[in-house]
């Protein structure tokens, strides 16, 4: 899964990213964000799970907050049609 989102305002271009991509040597489930303005910060932080649920809820709050804070999705990319996340903002 590869989600990014993206936010103008204030002279200023916000993008935050997750992905699911990388691995990690003693845990099954990760989950890696990016965030910053476009061009100037990155700051990078990694989650770490023992189950897929676990790694899921993360991700759909994380994905609510960035919505709630107003940003929108501009790019989409899920791992498997049938195990793709169900994006909402409610």
């Amino acid at each position: 899964m590869f989600l990014t989102l993206f936010k103008s305002g204030r002279g200023r271009d916000h993008f935050y990213s997750l992905h699911d991509l990388q691995k990690d040597l003693f845990y099954k489930h990760t989950l890696s964000v990016y965030s910053g303005i476009v061009g100037k910060t990155l700051r990078e932080k990694h989650y770490t799970f023992d189950t897929l649920e676990e790694k899921n809820a993360v991700i759909r709050a994380l994905f609510q907050q960035k919505i709630k804070e107003g940003f929108k999705v501009i790019y989409e990319y899920p791992r498997k049609p049938e195990s793709a996340l169900k994006w909402g903002t409610a």
